[in-house]
């Protein structure tokens, strides 16, 4: 017979299984997608696909992932996060396949809005279930998780290399063995990721619920008002994504207006990629013991400063520096707000981190037009100003729309929490 110590110890070893898997998976979508950024140039060259025409392909996994994100979040929501991330995530690996066997525009971008679907769809789902780990466990694990998936992507970008050496005209071979390698790798560590029921997604919240409320107590008007704190959320994450996407356009900072070398110039997004490394790894120590909200805020002041930084002292060393600032402050908001929109209400937590996810990849699709747009009327300089300007918004407008999305859609969705950091480091 089965005793409380045991079914204790059981349940502490299901989750922890649950975290390595859930980090694992994170770790696969990074890898996943720099399969795909990595075989671009081959990918290109097989198709006969233009630099425009290539803008285009690019815009379609944009939109495919917009709506993959809040097509999974309902699925995660109805069946729970594990079987939807088990499906999203190996089809998406297997997606590269098409990728790599397309013969031109046409079937390419197809086959890319494909993949994008299942992109949107895998972030969805993956970060509902890194919610429920964190839930399980009681305390903050999202910015570790995230930081995963760049770790993900510099492996992947490595093991892209050594593949293009063995088959340097075609990016088949690269595609073929690592979409179905990613896709059993998932399968078999689907065994581990969290049962339970959609509701909730099997857990407790870390703001305890005591009392008022619970996922019985979403009426429409409070369902209604989760969404809208969702897309207050969203908003907050999307500044922060248009941030990330003015990194693409550091390099070029330091090499036309510093006058730097290309090689300096390349170390640009190396910097960034560092602080934000660092900052996912650290963030959750710092999440439990300032809690979320105070950590976004000091994020969202340490970016612009790291930013302005970079700007004000037209140097290579401190600009680096600079920016490797900027991506510290940056790495710890898009984490929170994710796990802070799927704590709203357990019962919505797939739907509305679909929301975010949705505005965030927005930012990703407008950021570079943005900044673009900017840097043609008005220089480089003011252009990158843009992404300071958001991060000082970040840190004005995120901890509000963070504590009250804690505190739950007028009270009728989580009860009041008294004590934001206590509530965390349960």
């Amino acid at each position: 017979m089965r005793n409380a110590t045991d079914d204790s110890i059981g349940n502490l070893i299901t989750v922890r299984n649950a975290r390595l898997a859930t980090f694992a998976s994170f770790f696969l979508g990074g890898y996943t997608v720099a399969m795909w950024a990595s075989n671009v140039p081959l990918i290109q060259g097989r198709n006969d696909v233009s630099d425009g025409q290539y803008a285009i392909v690019a815009l379609y996994i944009g939109i495919g992932a917009t709506v993959g994100c809040i097509a999974a979040g309902r699925v995660v929501d109805r069946w729970g996060p594990k079987w939807t991330l088990r499906l999203s995530a190996a089809l998406y690996a297997v997606s590269l396949l098409p990728v790599g066997f397309a013969t031109g525009a046409a079937s390419l971008g197809v086959a890319a809005l494909t993949m994008g679907f299942l992109r949107g769809a895998t972030d969805t789902s993956v970060n509902a279930h890194g919610v429920a780990v964190e839930r399980r466990l009681g305390r903050s694990t999202m910015l570790a998780f995230h930081a995963a998936w760049p770790a993900g992507g510099l492996v992947g970008g490595l093991v892209s290399a050594q593949f293009m050496r063995m088959a340097p005209e075609s990016p088949v071979l690269c595609l073929t063995v690592n979409g179905i390698g990613v896709a059993v790798a998932v399968i078999v560590l689907s065994r581990w990721y969290l049962p339970g029921s959609p509701e909730g997604h099997g857990g407790k919240m870390i703001d305890d619920r005591a009392g008022a409320g619970g996922p019985a107590a979403a009426t429409s008007a409070a369902r209604s008002a989760s969404t809208l704190l969702a897309v207050a959320l969203g908003c907050t994450g999307l500044c922060a994504m248009l941030g990330e996407a003015s990194s693409d356009w550091t390099g070029k900072y330091l090499h036309e207006q510093l006058a730097t070398t290309t090689a300096v110039a390349a170390l640009a997004f190396a910097f960034f990629s560092a602080g934000q490394l660092i900052g996912r790894l650290g963030g959750d120590a710092l999440t439990r013991r300032w809690g979320a909200t105070a950590v976004t805020a000091t994020s969202g002041l340490l970016a612009a400063l790291g930013l302005a930084f970079t700007l004000a002292l037209p140097h290579a060393y401190t600009a680096l520096l600079g920016l490797f600032v900027f991506g510290l402050g940056l790495a710890p908001i898009v984490p929170l707000v994710l796990a802070t929109a799927g704590r709203i209400d357990p019962a919505r937590s797939g739907t509305n981190i679909g929301i975010v996810n949705m505005l965030g990849y927005g930012g990703l699709l407008v950021g570079p037009v943005l900044i673009g747009t900017v840097v043609v009327h008005a220089g480089l300089t003011l252009a990158l100003l843009i992404p300071a300007l958001l991060a000082l918004v970040v840190a004005v407008i995120g901890p509000p729309v963070m504590r009250k999305a804690r505190l739950g859609a007028s009270h009728s969705l989580v009860a009041p929490v008294p004590n934001e950091k206590e509530s965390v480091r349960r």
